[in-house]
């Protein structure tokens, strides 16, 4: 036996009386002194040098968070509901619209409508017992009757239908459950539930979904914030306003939304925003943030590079509570063209016109606001890079005027002429014109 195995056997013998014993027994030294070790007793050696399993000490509990409601599984059929009464609302993809009548009948026009690949122009019945549509670049959302959220379109970019498998979801598939109210960036979805959670899943290399982590993209829902008692998705951010009254948000801060001056880093996880003096949020969409006071004020922070926060002049504000938009606001529709609807039912619009969709009858851009209609219910613009704005009239006449390529006006006839710039594409109405009746 060479000597390192038999003074590792020494220190054995020295710390454990049992094998002591048996190692006395084993080694024995001949004429020449060399030692010799006994294998048959060694074996014996070994059964008492093989401890019993002394068990680990239990760690003290780390005390953990509190865990994150589980939000329901997605997947499976929509339920096609019964007729109910709502508000109606429009909304559009990029290339498409979306009118929800006051039944609950929801009606689209456009490309990608029913097969994925085919274009529809004009309005066609799609889903019963919807109560809110909501659309992003090429996703739309239905809020169902029973809390239910609805959803179909093109999937394949960060997965804003929650769907970690499918690329493109012809036939509305259910999204989530237990939802009150939902929102739509260009590739995130966030979902308020009835608990004050609030959910989202798509595209968060901004930090929009309030993660803490650079990964791109959230293909399951992720909770984004609790106690929430509303939310609006921006084009890459979160705005939220919490049931204490404070103001949080997440996400990207590259028009300087979050009102600081000169700093634009996105924020990865949800941060309470310094709350302007009497102002509460209004909503979010594109790359600006609406404030409200008690008067019914609007106000606006972030993105203004075509006038579409309806001022006179372009420009970032500086602080939103010296940027004063219009009184009495009622809804505003904001992406690079912003409709804006008062309480007494007087739309206007300004910003972004290439194709039309201030409906001045120019396309030039529009700063300021132009005056568009009186008796007004509800108004809308199409989400990213549609260039479409919507009104619905009090009587339930649905307009729209802007780009009108795919059918998204819901009639083929709709202008044929083209945008002012290069690779600008058409057909498109300058005008609102009546597109359908709700």
């Amino acid at each position: 036996m060479c000597f390192a195995s038999f003074f590792a056997w020494l220190a054995l013998w020295r710390f454990d009386g049992a094998l002591a014993t048996v190692m006395r027994q084993a080694v024995t030294v001949d004429a020449y002194g060399m030692v010799n070790l006994d294998a048959t007793i060694m074996r014996k050696a070994v059964t008492v040098a093989t401890p019993s399993p002394t068990p680990s000490p239990t760690p003290s509990q780390t005390p953990s968070p509190t865990p994150s409601p589980t939000p329901s599984p997605t997947g499976g059929a929509c339920p096609r509901g019964s007729t109910l009464t709502t508000t109606p609302a429009v909304d559009g993809d990029y290339k498409a619209s979306w009118i929800l009548a006051s039944n609950g009948t929801v009606f689209g026009s456009g490309a990608d409508i029913f097969t994925g690949v085919s274009t529809t122009k004009v309005y066609t019945e799609y889903l019963t017992g919807v109560k809110a549509i909501a659309s992003g670049y090429r996703h739309t959302l239905f809020l169902m009757e029973n809390g239910v959220v609805c959803g179909r379109g093109n999937n394949r970019y960060y997965s804003p239908l929650c769907d970690a498998a499918a690329s493109y979801v012809k036939d509305p598939v259910v999204v989530m459950t237990g939802v009150k109210s939902f929102s739509t960036g260009i590739f995130h979805s966030i979902f308020l539930k009835e608990t004050g959670d609030l959910y989202g899943c798509g595209y968060d290399l901004n930090g929009q979904l309030g993660q803490g982590s650079e990964l791109e993209t959230r293909r399951t829902p992720v909770l984004v914030n609790t106690n929430v008692k509303s939310a609006w998705a921006g084009n890459y951010n979160v705005l939220m306003e919490l049931l204490n009254g404070s103001t949080f948000v997440t996400g990207g801060n590259g028009w300087q939304q979050f009102g600081f001056d000169n700093e634009r880093k996105s924020q990865k996880v949800p941060m309470a925003l310094p709350p302007p003096e009497g102002l509460k949020p209004f909503g979010a969409a594109d790359e600006k943030f609406w404030y409200t006071d008690a008067q019914g004020t609007l106000y606006g922070q972030g993105k203004n590079h075509y006038c579409e926060m309806g001022l006179p002049t372009i420009g970032v504000p500086t602080n939103p509570r010296t940027a004063p938009v219009v009184h009495n606001i009622k809804a505003v529709a904001s992406r690079m063209t912003t409709v804006f609807l008062l309480k007494n039912g007087t739309a206007y619009t300004s910003g972004y016109n290439e194709y039309g969709q201030v409906g001045d009858g120019s396309t030039s851009d529009r700063c300021g606001l132009y005056w568009v209609m009186d008796h007004v219910q509800a108004v809308a613009t199409g989400a990213a890079a549609s260039f479409t704005s919507f009104l619905i009239a009090e009587d339930g006449t649905v307009y729209g005027s802007g780009r009108n390529n795919n059918g998204q006006l819901g009639n083929p006839s709709y202008g044929r002429c083209r945008g002012r710039g290069p690779g600008s594409f058409g057909p498109y109405s300058k005008s609102f014109v009546n597109i359908f009746a709700v």
